[in-house]
């Protein structure tokens, strides 16, 4: 059975259809977000005062991974929308 070279993947934050075409029939690693999230990303990265922390797209996201680590690890965590138009945990008191 061959592989096909061409597929449909969808973006993983707004779900939009993205034209995958594999550069080799080896390639396994499809393009996560469309043209305009990952323009967004590009754009985070560089102006993002803290790039090691990981990025939420939306407050719902970053509150569920807050609520899933408060309780994997009792710790207090909150969440902030960053500089960078994505949302962080941290423990500071703000």
């Amino acid at each position: 059975m061959s592989i096909p070279t061409t597929q449909i993947v969808r973006c993983q934050l707004c779900g939009k259809g993205i034209l995958w075409n594999r550069p080799t029939p080896n390639a396994t690693t499809p393009p996560k977000w469309c043209k305009a999230h990952e323009n967004r990303a590009k754009r985070a990265r560089s102006l993002c005062p803290t790039p090691s922390k990981e990025r939420h797209s939306t407050k719902d996201a970053a509150l569920s991974s807050a609520a899933y680590a408060n309780r994997k690890r009792g710790t207090s965590l909150r969440v902030y929308e960053c500089k960078c138009t994505y949302w962080h945990l941290t423990s500071r008191v703000g």
